[in-house]
């Protein structure tokens, strides 16, 4: 059937053609933090401040949890968030509503407090410390417990365990060797990273310190050549050498760069003898470029830029520059470093440029893209301006204290327009970063319904037309209206989406048009709608204008939704977390020209079916609006 009833032939052309164009090139999404250190991996976030005419809007958090200790850090992927938690012998990884806190799944081990072959510092940690990483093709989630059980979950059904092995019981390693100072075992601390189709390790032993595992069956595929003990680091870091996709590890003794691609793998390009007589090799090394930046205490007591290439290791600075958890932040020529006070170091020469704040032994920082710094430590969460904006002093624009019970060794994320904080204890906290969440500023404006699916003949509510693309070809797509199976109860239906995707364009869309020919989207500031479905992802897609020479879209931007299920659940999308398409123009939200949700492969399966029900665009809320389990 064909849906574009109401449009005339030229109208329904350059609408698909745009279509076309962008589905076609490119697909982006608001920024994640599906792993160790963001989206990039070095702490560098697309996600603003939220800073606004001098206002910092970090209030009260929007939702508060306790899951258990640990001193892993949180991960957030759509309008999910992992996390893990100890208790009573048993190891938990929880998937929570980024929304409300709520309890999506969970998935449990037994687990004990420390690893086997602890010793040193107890009273400082416990409970798992290596972040889960998230794996968007596949969408697995791989988890390391302090005690060496490698898990991967399905997270498209409720947190299935998929595989499992022991590294301790299947390797047999030993506890860390002393090197010079007794001997210190936190167990294994170090992320794991997927690249490609495997997950990678850091195992420390005599076979490899780093091993690959299949990332859907958990088989070894290689070994490192280099065999040292584990270090003590937050997580592997990912580099490209020469072209060469590399992965950076600090080891108990070194500093290693080991290559990844194929028929290379785990072969060693370049070392740097790095080792602390007390084995505390904790902050993860920074890249930028071909550039390593690394960094402790201790007998080290020091910073080294070095810069890598396929012939080894050169130092290009030392400087008495040290942090003992954090790692370095590189940004705009600039290092950032949060241990005690926030330090400024020129990554040119390593001079420091300035350095204030308190924020312990444990502090974490990221840097936004208004060029402003996040700093989690000393149960604080300052916000500061990068030498960017202040080139010459510490300049701090707020802080809000008394964040959670404990040490905040878990390092702080942003991400969908949230900050989330978490201690050793468990207690993860997650605050808004947009003011018009937290503060009322009159009456929001009544909402508009794109389509409430009353009736099998309506179109859309705001009028205009509306359509599915393709209907054929190698990508297509059908929309059934379905009488009673209604989100909100007795209201109509809703339509199902039905799909599949062969090839070229890779995406289907359900669009709708607005009769006058334009919708002035400013003043509300989300998407609502509720959706259930084979799937669990899809995309909301704005069009702005487009050229009258090439049919163009001037503006588009989109925004991938993830979480859904079989069972109807509300989601709210803010417009402040939608992306542009890369290379092109900034959406103008006066003139939406179609609004569309789309299914596109990646990160869509090849075919499925989506169902949707009252679709419409709305103003501020409560504080905790956002996607709501049923």
């Amino acid at each position: 059937m064909d849906y574009r009833t109401g449009m005339n032939h030229a109208s329904a052309s350059a609408i698909l053609c745009g279509f076309l164009f962008f589905f076609g090139c490119v697909t982006t999404q608001a920024e994640e933090w599906p792993y160790w250190r963001g989206a990039s991996r070095n702490a560098v976030t697309t996600e603003t401040s939220g800073w606004e005419e001098g206002v910092w809007p970090l209030k009260g958090p929007a939702w508060q949890v306790t899951l258990g200790d640990g001193a892993t850090s949180p991960i957030v992927v759509g309008n999910r968030v992992y996390a893990m938690g100890w208790k009573d012998n048993v190891d938990t990884v929880y998937c929570l509503n980024a929304s409300t806190g709520r309890e999506v799944w969970k998935q449990s081990y037994p687990c004990p407090r420390y690893g086997r072959h602890h010793r040193g510092n107890e009273q400082l940690y416990g409970g798992p410390s290596p972040t889960p990483e998230y794996d968007a093709a596949t969408q697995l989630l791989y988890t390391l417990s302090n005690d060496g059980h490698l898990h991967c979950w399905d997270t498209r059904n409720h947190g299935r365990r998929v595989w499992t092995l022991n590294l301790y019981d299947t390797y047999g390693i030993g506890q860390r060797p002393n090197v010079g100072g007794g001997i210190e075992d936190y167990g294994f601390v170090t992320s794991p990273l997927v690249h490609g189709g495997s997950v990678i390790v850091e195992v420390g032993d005599d076979e490899g310190n780093l091993m690959a595992f299949d990332k859907r069956t958990g088989q070894r595929q290689w070994v490192s050549d280099c065999r040292d003990p584990a270090g003590h680091t937050g997580g592997l870091a990912a580099m490209t050498v020469e072209g060469v996709p590399c992965i950076v590890v600090l080891t108990l003794q070194r500093l290693v760069v080991v290559r990844v691609d194929t028929g290379h793998e785990g072969q060693t390009v370049a070392s740097y003898d790095w080792q602390t007589h007390i084995a505390q090799n904790i902050p993860t090394p920074g890249v930028c470029g071909e550039c390593v930046v690394v960094t402790t205490d201790y007998n080290m007591n020091k910073m080294a830029k070095l810069k890598i290439s396929l012939e080894g290791t050169t130092l290009l600075w030392e400087q008495k520059h040290v942090s003992k958890v954090c790692g370095p932040v590189i940004y705009n020529n600039h290092i950032y470093l949060a241990w005690r006070q926030l330090k400024c170091i020129d990554f040119a020469t390593g001079e420091q440029k300035w350095m204030g704040g308190s924020f312990g032994e444990e502090g974490s920082c990221l840097v936004t893209r208004d060029g402003r710094l996040i700093v989690l430590g000393n149960r604080r969460i300052a916000l500061v301006e990068t030498a960017d904006r202040s080139p010459g002093a510490y300049t701090e624009l707020s802080v809000r204290g008394e964040i959670g019970t404990s040490t905040c060794w878990p390092h702080v994320a942003v991400a969908g327009g949230r900050l989330y904080a978490k201690d050793k204890s468990g207690n993860l906290l997650c605050f808004l970063l947009a003011q018009g969440e937290n503060k009322a500023e009159g009456q929001p404006p009544k909402p508009l319904d794109i389509f409430s699916f009353s009736s099998k003949d309506a179109g859309p509510d705001f009028g205009g037309a509306w359509g599915v693309w393709p209907t054929e070809g190698l990508c297509r797509c059908t929309a059934t209206f379905v009488p009673g199976d209604d989100a909100e109860r007795g209201k109509g239906g809703s339509m199902r989406i039905d799909y599949q995707i062969d090839g070229a364009p890779h995406s289907v869309a359900l669009w709708a048009t607005p009769a006058n020919g334009a919708l002035d989207l400013t003043p509300y500031d989300r998407f609502v709608l509720w959706a259930k479905g084979e799937v669990d992802t899809f995309s909301l897609v704005v069009e702005g204008s487009r050229s009258d020479k090439s049919g163009e879209a001037k503006g588009v931007a989109e925004c991938v939704i993830r979480g859904v299920t079989k069972h109807w659940q509300r989601f709210e999308v803010p417009f402040k977390i939608f992306k542009p398409r890369v290379g092109g123009a900034a959406l103008d939200w006066r003139q939406a020209k179609v609004v569309a949700v789309a299914l596109i492969d990646p990160p869509c399966p090849k075919q499925g079916s989506l169902q949707i029900d009252h679709w419409q665009v709305a103003g501020t809320t409560r504080p905790n609006a956002g996607a709501m389990d049923e």
